[in-house]
C-alpha cells in the first residue's frame, strides 16, 4: 500500500473520532485536557516516527512482519486479504 494512502487513512482518525475526543476533553478540567489532548490525536509525526523506527530496526517495512512479529508470508497474505479493501 502506498505510504501516502497509509497516512491519509491514519489521519482520517481525527475526523472519525472528533466528536468522541471533544466530549472526552470537555469532561476534563482545562489543565488536564491540555495535557491529554495530544494522546487521542493522530498526527503525521506520530506515524512517521513509527515508520522511521521500523526502517531503523529492520531495514525495510517488508521485513517487519517476519522479523518483528514472526509472521509467515502466508500469515501476511491472509491478513492483507482480510483487512485491506480492494
Amino acid at each position: 500500500m502506498p505510504r501516502d494512502t497509509v497516512m491519509d487513512d491514519y489521519l482520517a482518525g481525527n475526523t472519525y473520532r472528533a466528536k468522541e475526543n471533544a466530549a472526552t476533553l470537555a469532561a476534563m478540567p482545562p489543565a488536564q485536557a491540555a495535557v491529554y489532548k495530544p494522546m487521542p490525536d493522530v498526527r503525521p509525526e506520530y506515524l512517521n516516527s513509527g515508520f522511521q523506527e521500523v526502517t531503523s530496526r529492520y531495514g525495510t517495512f517488508d521485513r517487519y512482519p517476519d522479523k518483528a512479529l514472526g509472521l509467515s508470508h502466508r500469515d501476511v497474505r491472509d491478513l492483507r486479504q482480510d483487512l485491506l479493501a480492494g
